[in-house]
């Protein structure tokens, strides 16, 4: 007897525990069924920290320059001869000579048989022409030509907001700009508006670096031995923004104007509005801001201020380029531009080369991208109340539908001619897709079917056939429900309003997902209610025998 107790305790507690779980699987299934430089590609700051080629902002700077004998063009009134430099003099005439000139510490020329020359001071272009002076004092010469056979190498001390300070040498004929970047650079927060040139015997001034390397009319600057190079720190700044070419922070130096900024940016694009650039200006030390409008006209005399933000806005619909892309049976499937409200579908077709042999327009498509959804929002919505078996029958239809559906643009391809009075010859839109099919003997036959997919098309079969091809209804298929989907309009239709299936057609059986759920649910509790009962009876057999045991016992 005791041997039979414990058996069916066993049996109890295993009962139990089945029903439990039961119960458990189906508490959750119910949660969860739903400046020129002789270096071209040389990078320099442009003074708003960032890097450019100096080749793409460089001026092209012809007048007023050498060709000398090593082949570099140098700017006659921006390089001062010293030290190092070597000319040649050639003197033709009844006696043909040429003179070998060398430059002094002293800065002075000496000329060979003929005698020297001081040109401290002198630009290129002036030392020539004491050379020149010198030799016809002794010459009788038709024609006399200077050359500078050879270059000097200038030191200089290199200080301020460099990354390599310190004493550097450079070829005498590069530009400052050039010579920056060649030791290494500055930092971002670099001045390169107000750089300071210092010269023990010449003095000091100052270069606007960033826009001797801009504009046009800015003179070249080369070094002399002995010269000190200060780059100071960023302190005032201005922006400009918009259609000009290189928009950004500007060093703010006093006296510039509107038309100063504009040209250290580049200038202004053809597609900018030049009647109306607008200044913002703050208006003392809070939050106070005012505007000004003026053309461009106006540039010149308008002065900047530290902060001034410029805004130069582009022509309203200037050029702009609209396109759509043709995929598909046509000549030449690719990306077409389009003309606002006017390009027809027929037009884009035509410009594609036309229709090839195998166009199926009937199952042709345009999928329109630059459309506002309306029914995204309810997508999201409903594709996160899945999840939690939150949604109804028909509000599922609407979501498997809408997961595979695009926002295409109704068009009966199957009346389209081609011509510009055709049903179904649209206006299109900016950035719309125009797919072409080819000729497919296929029907697409979708959801409560045993084995949806792809069904051969047979002419005159109806929806029965395709159904019994795809395996026939599942459980749960909602058949007085089911559509066929036209391939020429995507129409969705019951199907006596049918006359005939046609290739390229679409067959959709909607399922009833709710109620599949609710029947496992009811399974679940059955099974649960099911092992409940046993357990229970188990429990009652073993306090029975219990009680039977220490009754005997007690015998």
């Amino acid at each position: 007897m005791r041997k039979i107790a414990i058996i069916l305790s066993v049996i109890c507690a295993v009962t139990q525990s089945f029903s439990q779980m039961g119960i458990g699987l189906g508490a959750v299934s119910g949660m969860s069924g739903g400046g020129y430089s002789p270096q071209p590609q040389i990078s320099i700051s442009s003074g708003f920290g960032t890097q450019m080629p100096s080749d793409a902002l460089s001026n092209e700077r012809t007048e007023n320059k050498t060709l000398d004998l090593m082949g570099l063009y140098i700017d006659e009134d921006a390089y001062y001869p010293g030290s190092g430099d070597i000319f040649q003099a050639f003197v033709w005439g009844l006696r043909e000579t040429v003179l070998n000139i060398s430059v002094t510490g002293d800065e002075v020329c000496i000329i060979p048989t003929v005698g020297a020359v001081d040109i401290s001071g002198s630009t290129l272009k002036e030392t020539k022409e004491k050379i020149i002076a010198l030799i016809k004092r002794k010459y009788k010469a038709d024609r006399i030509d200077v050359f500078l056979a050879k270059i000097k190498d200038v030191t200089f001390q290199a200080q301020g907001k460099f990354n390599q300070q310190g004493t550097h040498t450079v070829r005498g004929d590069l530009s400052i700009q050039s010579i920056i970047d060649q030791i290494g650079g500055v930092s971002n927060d670099a001045n390169l508006r107000e750089v300071q040139l210092i010269h023990p015997k010449y003095g000091a001034r100052i270069i606007d670096v960033v826009k001797s390397n801009r504009t046009v009319d800015y003179p070249i600057i080369n070094l002399r031995n002995g010269d000190k190079i200060f780059v100071p720190k960023k302190d005032l700044q201005v922006i400009i923004n918009g259609d000009v070419h290189y928009a950004g922070t500007y060093d703010f130096v006093a006296g510039d104007k509107l038309s100063d900024l504009i040209s250290l940016s580049g200038g202004l694009f053809s597609s900018a509005d030049s009647s109306r650039l607008v200044v913002t200006r703050f208006v003392g030390d809070k939050d106070s801001i005012v505007k000004i409008t003026l053309p461009l006209e106006k540039a010149a005399d308008f002065l900047l201020e530290k902060d001034d933000i410029v805004t130069v806005s582009r022509k309203a619909e200037y050029r702009q380029i609209r396109q759509v892309k043709v995929f598909g049976e046509v000549m030449f499937p690719g990306t077409y531009t389009i003309q606002e409200n006017k390009t027809r579908l027929t037009d884009v077709i035509q410009m594609a080369g036309g229709l090839t042999e195998q166009a199926f327009l009937e199952g042709s498509k345009i999928v329109r991208r630059s459309f506002i959804d309306a029914g995204k929002t309810e997508l999201k919505k409903l594709s996160a109340a899945k999840d939690g078996m939150q949604i109804t029958p028909s509000e599922n239809n609407f979501l498997k539908f809408n997961h595979t559906n695009e926002t295409r643009v109704s068009v009966d391809f199957s009346q389209l001619k081609m011509d510009n009075n055709s049903i179904g010859n649209v206006i299109l839109k900016e950035n719309d897709e125009i797919y072409i099919e080819k000729k497919d003997w296929i029907i697409n036959v979708m959801g409560g079917v045993v084995r949806p997919g792809l069904v051969d098309f047979v002419e005159g079969k109806n929806l029965n056939y395709y159904v019994s091809q795809a395996g026939g209804y599942k459980s749960g298929a909602i058949k007085k429900q089911t559509r066929i989907i036209k391939a020429a309009t995507q129409t969705s239709l019951h199907p006596r309003d049918v006359d005939k299936i046609e290739r390229g057609d679409a067959i959709w059986v909607p399922e009833d997902d709710y109620v599949q759920k609710q029947e496992k649910l009811q399974n679940v509790s059955i099974t649960s209610g099911v092992l409940s009962i046993v357990g229970s009876i188990a429990t009652v057999i073993t306090a029975a025998i219990t009680v039977i045991s220490f009754v005997e016992s007690r015998q």
